[in-house]
């Protein structure tokens, strides 16, 4: 009997990659540049953001020190993903699915606490899980907890 189901959030419940291929361009547009999807997927998805800080300033030479464009970008990404952020096809259909049967649902992601539950909060649309079990790399440490749905519903 399955008793729960882990997702990797990033990719494969939300799809993210067009909202940061959004905010970069955003970020670069005020210095009157602009990436393409393929220079955007070879270069900066999946990377750590302050390499991707670095790749922006070194190769666009951008006037701005790192963790000013870190700074710019946290608010960026923030106001952003308070907009909502897409969910993949079928998301709402299988996650429906476990709840009916009482099969619990993890989700695991790389980012930091802060922005992995601005991403969940963003995922209201979800509100009717009433919990998951969710697993999180914070800050280098693998946690398991009880994460509570319910504080997403309003």
């Amino acid at each position: 009997m399955i008793r729960g189901v882990i997702f990797d959030m990033d990719g494969l419940l939300t799809d993210t990659e067009p909202v940061y291929y959004d905010i970069f361009n955003q970020i670069l547009g005020e210095y009157g540049y602009s990436m393409t999807m393929q220079e955007y997927t070879q270069n900066i998805c999946g990377r750590a953001d302050m390499e991707n800080f670095a790749y922006l300033i070194e190769n666009y030479g951008l006037p701005i020190e790192i963790q000013d464009l870190a700074a710019k970008e946290a608010v960026i990404e923030r106001n952003r993903i308070e907009q909502g952020v897409p969910l993949k096809k079928g998301v709402h259909a299988i996650l429906s699915f476990l709840k009916e049967n009482d099969i619990r649902i993890g989700l695991a992601t790389s980012n930091l606490k802060e922005k992995a539950e601005l991403i969940l909060h963003a995922m209201a649309s979800l509100t009717f899980l009433k919990r998951s079990c969710m697993w999180m790399k914070w800050a280098g440490v693998n946690l398991l907890r009880m994460y509570s749905w319910k504080q997403y519903a309003d």
